[in-house]
């Protein structure tokens, strides 16, 4: 018989960290009135917003376009700052994001930054206006040093954008409430990570209610976050051997899964796939070997057409060791 605590791996109980960092849209960054542009601010705008709508594969032409932008928006707010740095913050924020999905780093940093810096500065000025943005960028700066382990730092940021989401839900709740879900979550994996499990389930627990309430008012956009909340919860309750709640929010999460990995598999059929699995362990604890067999066909099943994907490969090695065990 498998001994369950040696399945408890964090690679397969792996807490879903929101690692989607947040890019902004240059419309929905300035309050300032757009018009007149002059002939280099409209190119500047031409350029970020062709690099805003470009795919992931597209990297090269993007960095491009948001650097020539980068230069025109400098300029632009030597001169004319109370109209411009705004769209230079937004700009250099773009740029972290975009180092950071091609794992440069230190360029990574080094926009969020300036981006912060702007930003602190424009908050200071006009919260009501800018803490919006000021926010977004304190949890990128958070997901990259969370990303890399750098915990502490990460921590005071989580810590920092919660206090800002919290007050701008208070004023505007339908508006924020995503995103007070989003830094809930991404705080509770944190805690999570550096084994502070009563935080995390307390945050956890309060984006889960948030979740419910967007995914009863548009399940579509929703649904999704609120299968990963659960999932969330369901691996820490593992942690903790509370395995009946384990079980009952793994169930839930596969509900809305199934749901997501049947309209789009290419999409959702891994995700689904590795709920399946996790639910499989939970059933060898409570030693109900024909469900767990069942569970981990069923992931074997989503899995079959997407080994190519390196982490789809891993999960169906661990399916069919588990089985092999049975």
């Amino acid at each position: 018989m498998i001994t369950f605590a040696r399945l408890l791996s964090k690679q397969y109980f792996a807490y879903s960290a929101k690692i989607l960092l947040l890019a902004t849209a240059l419309t929905a960054c300035s309050t300032t009135d757009r018009s007149p542009r002059s002939p280099r601010s409209l190119k500047a705008d031409k350029l970020f917003k062709s690099a805003y709508s470009r795919p992931m594969n597209q990297h090269e032409r993007a960095l491009k376009e948001y650097n020539e932008a980068l230069e025109i928006y400098k300029e632009l707010a030597e001169n004319q700052p109370g109209v411009y740095l705004i769209d230079l913050s937004a700009t250099l924020n773009n740029l972290g994001i975009l180092y950071a999905s091609l794992n440069q780093y230190e360029l990574a940093f080094e926009k969020f930054d300036e981006a912060l810096k702007i930003r602190r500065k424009l908050a200071e000025e006009n919260p009501s206006a800018y803490d919006p943005v000021l926010a977004q960028t304190l949890n990128n700066l958070a997901i990259l040093h969370y990303t890399l382990s750098q915990h502490e730092q990460a921590l005071k940021e989580f810590q920092e954008a919660l206090v800002i989401y919290r007050k701008l839900f208070q004023e505007h709740p339908q508006t924020y409430k995503p995103d007070l879900a989003d830094i809930l979550n991404n705080l509770a994996n944190l805690h999570s990570a550096i084994n502070k499990p009563q935080l995390a389930l307390n945050e956890y627990s309060e984006a889960l209610v948030l979740r419910r309430e967007l995914a009863g008012e548009n399940p579509d956009a929703h649904k999704p976050d609120l299968a990963q909340t659960l999932n969330n919860l369901a691996s820490l309750h593992t942690t903790l051997r509370q395995y009946e709640r384990a079980l009952e929010e793994y169930s839930e999460s596969l509900e809305i899964r199934k749901a997501l990995a049947e309209k789009n598999p290419a999409a959702w059929a891994v995700e689904y796939a590795r709920t399946l699995l996790n639910q499989g362990v939970i059933f060898i604890h409570f030693n109900k070997l024909q469900e767990a067999e069942n569970s981990l066909r069923q992931a074997q099943h989503q899995l079959r057409d997407s080994l190519y994907i390196p982490l789809a490969k891993e999960l169906w090695d661990k399916t069919e060791e588990l089985l092999n065990k049975l």
